[in-house]
């Protein structure tokens, strides 16, 4: 598959649902979790406010699916030196 996002445009080829979510991470510049359990692979392409990253969200909803904030844990991986 392929991806491309940015300057207002998002375009996904033969992708999955974790693809998904880490383009809509980098978007927002926040964490995005897939919770959505689809399988397989999919195409998408849509245009959003690059300026209102949150249009790309409203665009999402267009398309069926929806958002919701959670706390889940985070597991870190962290640099240490010998």
């Amino acid at each position: 598959g392929s991806s491309r996002a940015g300057h207002g445009d998002l375009r996904m080829t033969g992708m999955n649902m974790a693809s998904l979510a880490k383009m809509i991470q980098s978007a927002l510049h926040k964490p995005v979790v897939d919770g959505t359990a689809i399988e397989g692979r999919f195409d998408l392409s849509l245009k959003y406010d690059e300026a209102r990253p949150e249009s790309l969200l409203e665009q999402l909803r267009q398309c069926g699916f929806d958002f919701e904030p959670a706390k889940l844990p985070t597991e870190y991986l962290v640099v240490t030196k010998k």
